[in-house]
């Protein structure tokens, strides 16, 4: 759940496209959807994947990934397409 003045900031639009809206609150449906706004978040940098006794690193992000590509695939096509999109922006950045 976040304010819906911050997920509109800090979310993508396909990320908030899985969320519902209620009382100024972006929702995500913990199960199945919330691994769409902390994968967002640590795209971001505003979150750290988590290591623990549980967790080694790397492992959190895979698990995280994995919700996403079965739960929502739509999703999930979307952030790879944005993320080669910047990728091949910074390649021509770094060309010039």
């Amino acid at each position: 759940m976040a304010q819906i003045d911050a997920a509109r900031q800090l979310l993508s639009l396909e990320a908030q496209q899985v969320g519902f809206q209620a009382g100024g609150y972006l929702n995500f449906e913990e199960d199945c959807d919330a691994s769409v706004a902390l994968r967002e978040l640590m795209d971001s940098g505003i979150i750290a994947p988590r290591t623990d006794n549980y967790f080694r690193p790397g492992e959190y992000e895979a698990c995280i990934d994995r919700s996403l590509q079965r739960w929502n695939p739509a999703y999930w096509r979307a952030r790879q397409k944005r993320l080669s999109v910047q990728a091949a922006k910074a390649t021509k950045e770094r060309e010039r």
